[in-house]
């Protein structure tokens, strides 16, 4: 290997550090999809309803799946940033 082109090789150190945070922002970006799909091909196609308390039934059972799925998002992403959290206080070395 050239002398010059040794500091250019990233560090597998460097590489393992950052894997967690990769994944958290894979796992997120995924969340985001699958959510997306979940909500415009199941929530927004609910059946028309015409009458007047079944209409408003139906837009509160929407809403609250919409609320159920972000809330779910949320949890994920808590659960996520507490194993990140974790995994990082247990890499770094006590002082």
């Amino acid at each position: 290997m050239p002398p010059l082109c040794g500091d250019l090789l990233p560090d597998l150190g460097d590489l393992m550090r950052l894997a967690p945070l990769m994944i958290m922002i894979t796992v997120a970006w995924l969340l985001i999809l699958v959510e997306s799909y979940i909500f415009f091909e199941f929530i927004v196609p609910f059946p028309q309803i015409h009458e007047v308390g079944a209409l408003t039934l139906l837009a509160l059972l929407k809403v609250g799946l919409t609320f159920g799925l972000g809330l779910a998002w949320f949890a994920i992403m808590f659960l996520l940033r507490y194993f990140y959290v974790r995994s990082r206080g247990a890499a770094r070395p006590p002082s």
